[in-house]
């Protein structure tokens, strides 16, 4: 597959060291994940295992049919959520990035004076680098200047501690009856969605997602305006 041995040995260090982080924390189950071979997800033993989306425990949400959230849910969803949680929905919806990439973010990953987050896991393997799930450089718009400011000035390396915020994201999601919606992947989505229905370029859209502008237009291409579409 084009990958060397050194290549290998390092992604069986950071899996390792993976797996001990997450058994650790009790959450062994949800860090187990299949090896992909030649577009087949399998196991050891050869067998065909069903494709995970980047979803937390227990989900069963299918994110191909997920609807992104309207401005009065978002609108909802950011005021009443509070502390560590507020901050992760204000930096998963203005960034567009994944739950994983907000999670692992460190300060080296934050350029405050070029207003940027390097969304790459700071110490994310050739494999990872090489994964299809492209995690970009995006702006720090305006609207988070505040909140990764002053994550930046918290103690911790990591901004959000290690958290995980699957749980307490579908907790709160449920709470105010978006029970249909409660997976932080709907930020993503919510985020491209918005901009598409805005106006804003497909080109700039697929650029703050890591995808190709293909990839948009089939997923979002009809929130475009019909000028756009045509376009496109």
């Amino acid at each position: 597959f084009g990958f060397s041995r050194a290549d290998q040995e390092a992604f069986a260090v950071q899996s390792h060291r993976k797996a001990a982080a997450a058994q650790a924390a009790g959450r062994l189950a949800d860090e187990i994940v299949a090896i992909d071979a030649r577009g087949k997800l399998v196991d050891k033993d050869n067998k065909v295992q069903v494709r995970r989306v980047e979803t937390g425990p227990g989900d069963s949400t299918n994110l191909s049919v997920l609807k992104g959230l309207t401005a009065g849910e978002l609108d909802c969803v950011r005021a009443v959520a509070t502390g560590r949680l507020s901050d992760f929905i204000e930096l998963a919806y203005f960034t567009a990035g994944r739950r994983g990439s907000i999670e692992a973010l460190r300060k080296s990953n934050v350029d405050l004076a070029g207003k940027r987050i390097d969304l790459q896991y700071a110490d994310a393997t050739v494999l990872e680098q090489r994964s299809k799930k492209r995690r970009p450089i995006v702006p720090i718009v305006e609207e988070i200047e505040p909140v990764v400011a002053r994550l930046m000035a918290g103690p911790d390396d990591l901004l959000f501690g290690g958290a995980f915020m699957y749980r307490p994201f579908r907790a709160l999601l449920e709470g105010v009856g978006l029970t249909g919606k409660a997976n932080p992947h709907i930020l993503r989505h919510s985020r491209a969605t918005h901009l598409l229905q805005r106006g804003v370029s497909i080109y700039a859209v697929a650029k703050l997602l890591g995808d190709t502008v293909a990839t948009v237009e089939r997923v979002y291409g009809h929130h475009c305006p019909d000028h756009l579409r045509e376009v496109v």
